[in-house]
């Protein structure tokens, strides 16, 4: 069990921010429940009255404010989630915050090297919305009307080969995140800006978002405009009669990283950093099984005048053209089609749902959702 409740909007912070982070120690993996409880006035005395050290700091508000919770995997380690889309006023999706969701920042989502398909599953989701100005001094910034933007701007490459450090994938050092493609979309800015000196930042970016090449069915809110093409970029700032032309020579050839690391000039950095951070050695990404949500369902409690109750659900997954299979509590998993009707007794139940895509790849992680059918008073 973890838990974090230190007092954190304090007069010299104003940084209404809590990071609680979890570990599985365990070779398998496990169900974890998390909590997060909106305390009122009167919880926050409470609170104080057992902590003797957090007196005077009720933390009180109505016992509803606006909350957003943001999971950050470090790119991987969540398989499923309970509450995988929008529902009763919850919004499930965009967790773009921070410096990346500035009306003045290029936001960068990630697209793996290796295919132009789908973005990084650890890539942000937009939009963004602003309730508050800036904070100055130690003033408490100010409330203003809600404003949308659209993030992230464009989408562009990640674990690009290198020399040194990051993964050891098929023997090639590779560095992946949105820490990697942010400086391959600022490096294509650099290329837009030699080849037309005169350019202003707006016009770099306009060239690289009108020139960004679509991934369906993936839409703004996870790829902005589309991946960056370097050569369509270049080619938008010198016009339209000109054409931007790969370059010849040698190229990069990268290092090999499964034997012994290599050494780059500054042997001494690179050693710090190794022994800091020591790169696992990780066989290239295999076949992404399907991933299984619910796309509707009925509410936790399923209120009848009768034995039984009618339940409607409909399944979704990532994949186009996936096949689903059901297990009603203690049944076996049978095939269901998307859209599932059921007439259930009195009680609790639990409806367990698994794609199956056409490679016949299975999710190992079912989709869960409990209920319970109970008599209307």
């Amino acid at each position: 069990m973890a838990a974090s409740e230190e007092p954190n909007t304090s007069a010299a912070l104003q940084e209404p921010v809590e990071i609680l982070s979890w570990d599985n120690t365990s070779a398998s993996s496990r169900l974890v429940t998390l909590a997060i409880d909106r305390c009122n006035l009167a919880c926050g005395v409470t609170r104080a009255a057992q902590n003797p050290e957090l007196t005077g700091t009720t933390g009180g508000d109505s016992g509803t404010p606006r909350l957003k919770f943001a999971l950050l995997e470090n790119g991987e380690g969540v398989s499923s989630t309970e509450y995988p889309t929008s529902s009763g006023g919850d919004i499930v999706g965009p967790t773009i915050f921070g410096h990346s969701g500035a009306a003045g920042a290029v936001s960068v989502g990630a697209v793996p090297f290796f295919t132009d398909a789908e973005p990084e599953p650890y890539s942000s989701h937009g939009p963004v919305t602003h309730y508050f100005g800036p904070v100055e001094g130690l003033s408490p910034a100010s409330a203003i009307p809600p404003e949308t933007l659209a993030k992230p701007n464009l989408a562009a490459t990640d674990g690009g080969a290198n020399t040194f450090f990051g993964s050891c994938v098929g023997s090639v050092w590779r560095f992946f995140g949105t820490s990697a493609a942010a400086p391959h979309a600022a490096a294509v800015a650099a290329l837009e800006l030699d080849a037309e000196p005169s350019a202003s930042a707006a016009e770099v970016i306009e060239a690289q978002e009108e020139e960004a090449r679509a991934i369906p069915p993936f839409g703004a809110d996870a790829v902005g405009s589309g991946l960056v093409d370097a050569f369509g970029a270049v080619g938008q700032i010198l016009g339209s009669s000109a054409s931007a032309e790969p370059a010849t020579g040698p190229g990069f050839a990268p290092p090999d990283c499964s034997e012994s690391p290599p050494q780059p000039p500054f042997k001494e950095i690179e050693e710090k950093i190794i022994a800091a951070n020591p790169p696992a050695a990780v066989e290239p990404p295999p076949v992404k099984p399907p991933r299984t949500f619910f796309r509707k369902h009925p509410p936790h409690v399923l209120r009848t005048s009768h034995l039984k109750a009618k339940a409607v659900f409909r399944f979704g997954s990532d994949e186009s053209g996936a096949t689903f299979t059901c297990r009603i509590d203690g049944e076996p998993f049978r095939a269901c089609p998307a859209r599932f009707v059921g007439r259930f007794d009195l009680g609790p139940h639990i409806l367990r749902v698994k794609a199956h895509d056409a490679a016949g790849n299975v999710d190992s992680t079912p989709a869960v959702y409990r209920f319970r059918v109970k008599l209307r008073s």
